[in-house]
């Protein structure tokens, strides 16, 4: 094939490439992309690539053997496949390298620096590009480990549970796998961390304490995450990408390229946010809650919650996920709009596990002297999160309480749970009388939904609005718990604690609440339609309660 040939082929009939037009290559997998870029345009501002002589050098050892151009015309991408011309590439490497040369330009990223979310904007205009945009970035540096360019679409009924989430996305996963999904639970947490006793560790973990070894195993778990799944669910403040390097800590300003990958996929990305500094401006959510900010020891943190950091992480969120699940937290400012679900979607449990009758072992069994109440109360990671009086969740009122009642005679004794295992909590929360929840920030916590499907009479502070300018949400404002906050949780306790036949109704109450909008078969069904609408373009709010 004559260079002449070989010009119009990759130029689409266009002739000779001139002076104007510049050719710019990248790898992935053993095929070498191509794309032509007008002197002087700032579409691939942020790009970079590999050179002639290193394509030459990869055709010529075997690790490329495919050629593949992207071209655009009348504003729509297209991909050839180009076998003739890596034929005559393969059979004239001698001077078609020469010939190369003259017209490949391995751009350099711009000077002028650029942060996450531009980098993000950028991809999302030119996403058939993202790999000359990506070149040189996680996982783009690794192109042998990358998936497929020219993909077959991952199964529909699929999803990638990611990051550990406590054992929700266990139990998620479970009931998924008996409606047909294909589901996968993972995390790249160390085997070792001090946090698992908060996990159940049933997941896949990908890590190795080698780094390089270690980035491998993720970018090869990336490349099969990406073939197969068509759903992946996510779990962990600024850690929107499978490699560590791209998270959004500190000053890093690196895109998640890997997710932005799975965005040009057509992959349905979903996101459980961790609580109220999960992609909600402080200052919101100071003004609905009641000022609750003021208890927190994060509040004058801004390295780990202010209005700058948490707006910056929730356009984030805005620009990459089709959905994200509030689980009945407060919809403020950024967590408005047809993409934000309020209602319960990954928070299910099992009522097999979490039943009424549940099975003490010896080991956990709480000793209690005969006609002794017992109010059980956690707070987890609490050496964290108390400190110079700032108490988050009003423990020291919950203490203050039962001192006051058993001060009066009232047989109260506290059981208080702090950095127990999960999978162990449930056995002493089983053997309460009565569960105290938060006092402070009006929301459901995992400790007040498992007290529910227990069958415990629940007492928190519970505020159904979601903001002042909404009706109120209807799982919130159905919640069968005594309300209370610091003032009044000495009165509710009191009252409870004189009253066995309410505890009674109480706690029937408390079941058949969690079976409705807790229950794992719920949650599943609701996860299955958020993720069909979000694929259809379809707001995923859905004012309904899903058959199963």
């Amino acid at each position: 094939m004559k260079i002449a040939s070989i010009e119009r082929e990759l130029g689409l009939a266009s002739g000779t490439i001139t002076g104007n037009r510049k050719l710019v290559i990248a790898q992935r997998k053993s095929e070498l992309l191509v794309h032509f870029i007008e002197s002087g345009s700032s579409e691939l501002s942020l790009a970079s690539g590999i050179t002639a002589r290193d394509a030459i050098a990869k055709i010529r050892s075997g690790a490329i053997s495919r050629i593949i151009l992207i071209a655009r015309s009348h504003g729509e991408f297209g991909y050839f496949d180009l076998p003739h011309v890596f034929k005559s590439v393969r059979k004239h490497l001698s001077w078609i390298g020469i010939w190369l040369d003259r017209f490949v330009q391995v751009t350099k990223r711009t000077d002028r620096p650029i942060d996450r979310l531009e980098s993000i904007r950028i991809v999302q205009a030119n996403e058939p590009l993202i790999d000359f945009l990506g070149a040189g970035e996680l996982p783009f540096a690794m192109p042998e480990c990358m998936p497929s360019h020219l993909w077959a679409e991952p199964k529909r009924r699929s999803a990638l549970l990611l990051n550990n989430c406590y054992y929700y996305y266990e139990v998620l996963a479970s009931a998924l796998r008996a409606r047909g999904w294909d589901v996968h639970t993972a995390s790249f947490e160390p085997p070792d961390s001090p946090s698992r006793k908060f996990f159940w560790n049933k997941e896949e973990i990908v890590y190795d304490a080698d780094p390089v070894a270690h980035r491998r195993k993720v970018a090869e778990f990336f490349s099969s995450a990406a073939e197969r799944f068509g759903a992946i669910q996510l779990y962990g403040q600024f850690q929107m990408s499978c490699f560590r390097e791209n998270w959004s800590l500190g000053d890093n300003q690196k895109a998640p390229w890997d997710f932005l990958e799975l965005r040009r996929r057509g992959i349905v990305i979903g996101y459980t946010p961790s609580g109220c500094l999960d992609g909600a401006r402080q200052s919101a959510i100071r003004s609905v809650s009641g000022d609750m900010c003021a208890s927190c020891v994060w509040e004058s943190q801004p390295s780990v919650c202010s209005d700058d950091l948490n707006g910056r992480w929730a356009q984030q969120l805005e620009l990459m996920c089709d959905w994200v699940g509030l689980e009945n937290d407060y919809a403020v400012d950024e967590r408005t709009g047809p993409r934000y679900v309020r209602r319960p979607v990954v928070t299910g449990l099992d009522p097999s596990i979490w039943k009424p009758d549940l099975v003490i072992p010896d080991k956990f069994k709480i000793d209690r002297k005969p006609g002794e109440i017992i109010v059980y109360h956690a707070f987890g990671n609490s050496s964290l999160r108390q400190s110079n009086g700032k108490d988050v969740k009003g423990s020291g009122s919950i203490l203050a309480a039962v001192e006051r009642l058993q001060g009066e005679g009232v047989p109260v004794k506290l059981f208080y749970a702090t950095d127990i295992p999960t999978t162990e909590v449930r056995f002493y929360q089983a053997q309460a009388d009565i569960v105290v929840d938060q006092l402070r920030y009006g929301r459901l916590g995992s400790n007040a939904r498992e007290a529910l499907m227990l069958g415990k009479p629940l007492v928190a502070r519970i505020e159904a609005s979601q903001v002042d300018r909404e009706e109120p949400l209807d799982t919130m404002a159905t919640v069968p718990a005594a309300s209370a906050n610091e003032a009044t949780v000495y009165e509710v306790l009191r009252r409870l604690a004189g009253d066995a036949e309410m505890r009674r109704k109480m706690g029937m109450q408390s079941r058949e609440y969690a079976l409705k909008w807790h229950s794992a078969e719920v949650c599943a069904a609701r996860f299955e339609r958020i993720v069909d609408r979000a694929r259809a373009g379809l707001p995923v709010d859905i004012d309904e309660h899903p058959h199963v």
